[in-house]
C-alpha cells in the first residue's frame, strides 16, 4: 500500500505592490500629538483621503512575533479568497505594536515629527500590548489606540468612509489574546457601550466582528475553571501554588504585577465586574480554534494549571465556561473548530472567510 503524507491548506498568496510592505504609516490618537500607531494598510493612508469605495474594513492583530507585514499579506490573501465583497473595495489595516527591539521602521507620521508609540515587550510580562498596557512614551493604551480606530470608521467625522458597511478585527495567537481582551474592556459605542458627548450621538449603523484565533491564555469572567470536566472554584493546592491565577490578565480580580490603566477605567465606567460580565457575554465574538493547534504549552502557570493543555482544549474550556455563565435564551458567542490549521495565523484567517466577512 502506498502510504500517502497528510494533506494540509495551502496559503493564497496576496498581491500588493512592494510598497505596501516598505511603508509604516503613523495613526494620529486623541490626546497625543507626539507619538502615533504604526499601522500597515493595502491602500496606503488611512488618514486624509476619501475613500468612498470601501465597504469592508478588516483588522488585523498580530502575534507575539510583531510582523505585521506579514499580517498584511495574509489578511490580503483572505480578501481575494471570500466572494461577498468586491477586493478591491475592503480596506486592510495591520496595526503595529512596536516595541524598543524593533529599531527605526521607517516611519511615515500624519503629524509631522511624531514618533512610533511602543510597548514593553518583556516587563512585568511579556508583550505587554496585547493586554491593553500602556505605551512606554506616550502612555496609550494599545486598546485605546482601537478605541480611535472605531472612531475613525465609525464616527468618520470627516466623511472618509461613506460607503462602509462593517469591519472585523481579528487576531491570532497574542493578537488573539489581544481581541479577547479588548471585546470584554472597550466601552466604545461601536460595541455598544455608552459614553457622553458626540462619541454617543453620531454612531453609524456598521456592522462590528470580533474575531480571536488560537489564543494562549483567556481572560475568565469569574473564579471558577474546568477540572475533570467539572465547572468549579480550583483546588486550594493549585490557587497556593499560583497565587495571581485570577489576577487580571487572566481574570477580573485586581492586584498582581500586571498594570493596565484601561482595565481600570473600563470597570469603574460600566459599574463593576458583574456588569462587565453582562456585557460582555451580550457581545459577539468568534473564537476561531484550529484542529491541528495541539501543541502542550508550557510557560506561566496561571495558563497551564488552569486553562487546558493546549490551545484547542483551551479554546473549548473558555467556551463552556461562557456557556455556563450565560442565562439568557440567546448565546452571542461562537466558537468555530478549524479543520487542518495548526498555529498558523495564515491558515486560521483563510480558511475562516464566514466568520471574517459574514
Amino acid at each position: 500500500n502506498t502510504i500517502r503524507p497528510p494533506v494540509f491548506p495551502r496559503y493564497n498568496l496576496c498581491s500588493l505592490g512592494r510598497e505596501a510592505f516598505e511603508t509604516v504609516h503613523g495613526f494620529p490618537v486623541k490626546g497625543q500629538s507626539d507619538y502615533e500607531l504604526a499601522y500597515y494598510s493595502n491602500m496606503g493612508s488611512i488618514t486624509n483621503d476619501a475613500k468612498p469605495r470601501v465597504r469592508f474594513v478588516f483588522i488585523a492583530i498580530h502575534g507575539s512575533s510583531r510582523i505585521a507585514d506579514d499580517y498584511l499579506c495574509a489578511a490580503q490573501g483572505a480578501v481575494q479568497l471570500q466572494e461577498r465583497y468586491p477586493p478591491e473595495s475592503v480596506l486592510v489595516v495591520s496595526p503595529h505594536f512596536l516595541v524598543p527591539e524593533d529599531g527605526e521602521p521607517g516611519f511615515k507620521p500624519t503629524q509631522a515629527g511624531a514618533l512610533p508609540l511602543r510597548w514593553n515587550e518583556t516587563h512585568p510580562i511579556e508583550h505587554t500590548w496585547r493586554y491593553g498596557a500602556d505605551s512606554i512614551e506616550g502612555g496609550v493604551s494599545s486598546y485605546y489606540t482601537i478605541d480611535n480606530l472605531f472612531d475613525h470608521f465609525v464616527l468618520d467625522p470627516k466623511g472618509l468612509h461613506p460607503n462602509l458597511e462593517a469591519i472585523t478585527i481579528a487576531g491570532h495567537s497574542a493578537g488573539g489574546q489581544f481581541v479577547q481582551r479588548y471585546a470584554l474592556l472597550s466601552s466604545h459605542p461601536a460595541l455598544g457601550g455608552k459614553l457622553s458627548g458626540i462619541r454617543s450621538t453620531r454612531v453609524r449603523n456598521i456592522q462590528i466582528r470580533l474575531v480571536a484565533a488560537n489564543p494562549r491564555s483567556y481572560c475568565y469572567l469569574d473564579d471558577r475553571r474546568y477540572a475533570d470536566d467539572e465547572y468549579r472554584r480550583p483546588s486550594s493546592d493549585k490557587m497556593e501554588a499560583c497565587p495571581h491565577w485570577n489576577q487580571y490578565q487572566w481574570g477580573l480580580d485586581d492586584g498582581g504585577d500586571v498594570v493596565a490603566p484601561y482595565r481600570d477605567r473600563a470597570i469603574e465606567l460600566v459599574g463593576g465586574t458583574d456588569a462587565l460580565r453582562i456585557r460582555f457575554l451580550q457581545r459577539s465574538v468568534a473564537y476561531l480554534a484550529g484542529t491541528k493547534d495541539i501543541l502542550p504549552l508550557e510557560g506561566m502557570c496561571e495558563d497551564d494549571l488552569f486553562q487546558g493543555g493546549c490551545r484547542l482544549e483551551r479554546a473549548h474550556q473558555y467556551f463552556d465556561s461562557l456557556v455556563f455563565l450565560n442565562s439568557s435564551k440567546n448565546m452571542h458567542h461562537q466558537l468555530h473548530e478549524v479543520p487542518g490549521s495548526n498555529h498558523d495565523h495564515t491558515f486560521m484567517f483563510q480558511l475562516s472567510l464566514k466568520a471574517i466577512f459574514g
